[in-house]
């Protein structure tokens, strides 16, 4: 399984990786980076290390119960770059995008994709050669949809036009549902 920093996905890594998405099923963590978000690191570079044919049966043996959780770990990949100040972690959440082949809601996968297109926009890296990158450890899907996202003028790529607004807390960038304007909640 792992030896030396190494995770085999051949082996007992595939469970690795279902017992990360069963534990962030069940609730993630308030901070970032956590435990979980190293494990799941982990196990993203061994993905993007396998051979296609594993890639491939690695993407088929994922159930629809953990797509969501996937592009929940990669919001968080993109929350640590931006802590960490530092674009690998957008692999890390791209990878997740790989895995879960945008078979989940394809608005959900791009608000989801939004977060990490910003913070490799903010941290002024290569986000469209990144995204390309990663990619290509998809299936031909997989690297479409990002290619297409990629493609997209930069303002429809945003958050805010995914219907997300930013705000900070505890120094670290946040993103929530946006509320349209001329709303408040009727209590004061």
């Amino acid at each position: 399984m792992t030896t030396a920093g190494k995770l085999d996905l051949t082996g007992d890594g595939f469970f690795v990786l279902v017992d990360i998405l069963d534990e962030a099923k069940a609730g993630l963590p308030e901070v970032v980076p956590s435990p979980l978000d190293d494990r799941f690191s982990e196990i993203a570079r061994a993905y993007r290390k396998a051979d296609p044919a594993l890639r491939r049966q690695v993407r088929e043996q994922i159930p629809m119960e953990y797509w969501l959780p996937l592009l929940q770990l990669g919001d968080r990949c993109a929350e640590w770059a931006l802590v960490d100040k530092d674009p690998k972690h957008l692999e890390d959440g791209l990878t997740a995008y790989c895995i879960e082949d945008f078979r989940f809601d394809s608005h959900e996968n791009l608000v989801h994709l939004s977060r990490l297109w910003y913070a490799g926009k903010t941290l002024h890296a290569d986000t469209a050669a990144i995204f390309n990158q990663v990619g290509q450890c998809g299936s031909p899907q997989g690297l479409q949809e990002l290619s297409n996202f990629s493609a997209r003028p930069e303002d429809a790529k945003s958050p805010w036009s995914m219907g997300l607004q930013s705000y900070q807390e505890a120094g670290h960038i946040h993103f929530r549902p946006r509320q349209p304007k001329g709303t408040q909640s009727p209590v004061k």
